[in-house]
C-alpha cells in the first residue's frame, strides 16, 4: 500500500459510489483502552485482479479517506461527544465500495484535534487530514479483508504508545546496506501477523543520509516486513523468512530491536 501521504497531511477530493449493487464494509475503530479516538482512515480497495479502485483519493495513495472524531483529544475520550459543527463522535465507521471490489486494506493514523473534519474551498472539498499525533496511540492497519458481499464488524484497535500507561509498542532500527550515501528516504513497516487480529502493527520511519533508519510505534509481539527507499534505490523486506523468523520480531513493549538488511 502507498503510505505516508495522508500522514503528512495531503488531501484529495472524495466521492461515494452510487451503484445499486454497492457493498457496505463497516466496523469499529477505538483505542486498546476502549476510548474513542481522533483518526484518519485510509481505505485501499482492490478488484479481483488486484487493481486499486479509485473512490476519489487515489492522488494521496488511497481509494478513499475518512476523518473520524476530529474534536477528540489525543488522549482519547471515554464517552461520545458533540463537536462544534454538530458532528457526534463514536467508534463506528462504514464505507460503500463498488460491486467489483474484492479486497480492502485499512490504515488508521491517530490525529490531533482540528477545527473541522471537512474542508470546502474553491480548490478542495473533502475530509481534512489533520496532523498525525502518536503521543498516546500508534497507527495500525487491517489487511487483505475479502469482500464476497457486504462485510460488517471489522474491528480496528489502535495500540497504546510506549511511554504511556499500558504502552504496547516498540521499535525497529538498523542500517540498510548499499544505501546511497547523502540521500534521505523512508522505511515503513507492516505487521506480518494474522490478518484476523484487530491490532496489526504499522509504522512510518525515516532513513538518514548514512542509511540508518528507525521505525517507532510497532505493536509488540509481532513480526514485520519493511519497505525502504529513496530516489533510485529500494529494498523490500516483506519476506516469508521475516514472517516466520525472529529477525524483525518486536518481542515486548518499548523494546528496541536492531535489524540490519
Amino acid at each position: 500500500m502507498t503510505v505516508g501521504l495522508v500522514a503528512a497531511g495531503l488531501l484529495t477530493a472524495g466521492c461515494t459510489p452510487q451503484n445499486t449493487a454497492d457493498k457496505v464494509v463497516s466496523g469499529t475503530i477505538m483505542g486498546s483502552d476502549g476510548n474513542v479516538v481522533d483518526a484518519l482512515v485510509g481505505f485501499d480497495v482492490r478488484d479481483g485482479a488486484g487493481n486499486m479502485i479509485d473512490l476519489g483519493a487515489k492522488k494521496v495513495g488511497y481509494s478513499a479517506i475518512q476523518r473520524l472524531n476530529y474534536c477528540v483529544p489525543t488522549t482519547g475520550a471515554a464517552a461520545t461527544q458533540t463537536c462544534p459543527n454538530g458532528y457526534v463522535t463514536g467508534k463506528t465507521w462504514s464505507i460503500k465500495v463498488p460491486y467489483n471490489a474484492a479486497k480492502i486494506y485499512i490504515e488508521v493514523y491517530p490525529k490531533a484535534p482540528s477545527s473541522t473534519n471537512y474542508l470546502n474551498t474553491p480548490t478542495y472539498s473533502g475530509p481534512m487530514a489533520g496532523t498525525t499525533n502518536t503521543s498516546t496511540y500508534s497507527a495500525t492497519y487491517r489487511r487483505d479483508i475479502s469482500l464476497p458481499g457486504s462485510v460488517s464488524n471489522v474491528k480496528v484497535v489502535l495500540p497504546l504508545t510506549c511511554g504511556v500507561p499500558g504502552g504496547q509498542t516498540g521499535s525497529l532500527y538498523g542500517h540498510i546496506a548499499g544505501w546511497p550515501i547523502g540521500h534521505t528516504g523512508t522505511a515503513n513497516a507492516w505487521s506480518m501477523a494474522s490478518n484476523t487480529l484487530a491490532t496489526q502493527g504499522f509504522g512510518l520511519g525515516l532513513v538518514d543520509t548514512n542509511g540508518n533508519y528507525r521505525i517507532n510505534g510497532l505493536m509488540a509481539g509481532q513480526r514485520y516486513g519493511i519497505i525502504a527507499g529513496t530516489a533510485g534505490f529500494s529494498r523490500n523486506e516483506v519476506t516469508y523468512a521475516n514472517s516466520q523468523g525472529d529477525k524483525t520480531l518486536v518481542p515486548s513493549a518499548c523494546y528496541q530491536k536492531q535489524y540490519d538488511f
